[in-house]
């Protein structure tokens, strides 16, 4: 009976011991990965403003909007995140479009700078590139609903 009183002191002492380290070396790191930190985040978004600020756009309103009318109300926008990089700087890929039943279907790639919410660039659908958004050329496809949707 006193082997088993000891093993378990033993035991809890153990576990005790292990949170008290396992505390300190926690404190440790934290300081250790606070002075590896050196790029100013004073400018740094998050990935929900980044969505955010893409989903204010004119562009994405009116997909919002068109997709509403298409899936009589049933739907709205969606999308998609992802990291990105161009030209050396980190961006969020955001992907806007529609989810069907069957498939996403991807209406626009647009990219937000980490460092700079304000530089959004857009993959513009004819040739491919990543533009600012400020030089694409809306064609405003999105403002026609088709035929068949057009309330009579």
């Amino acid at each position: 009976m006193n082997k088993v009183k000891i093993l378990l002191l033993l035991c809890i002492g153990g576990l005790f011991g292990c949170q008290w380290f396992g505390s300190l070396e926690a404190k440790g790191a934290v300081a250790a990965v606070d002075s590896l930190v050196v790029k100013d985040t004073s400018a740094y978004i998050s990935l929900e403003e980044a969505e955010d600020r893409v989903l204010a756009l004119p562009l994405a309103k009116r997909v919002a909007k068109y997709i509403e009318t298409i899936s009589e109300g049933k739907r709205g926008i969606s999308y998609f995140s992802d990291a990105a990089t161009i030209d050396g700087e980190e961006f969020y890929e955001i992907r806007i479009g529609y989810d069907s039943s069957i498939r996403f279907e991807t209406y626009y790639i647009l990219y937000v700078n980490r460092n700079n919410g304000d530089d959004i660039r857009i993959i513009e659908p004819v040739s491919g590139d990543i533009i600012p958004i400020s030089s694409f050329k809306d064609d405003k496809k999105y403002d026609e609903v088709p035929e068949e949707h057009r309330a009579l």
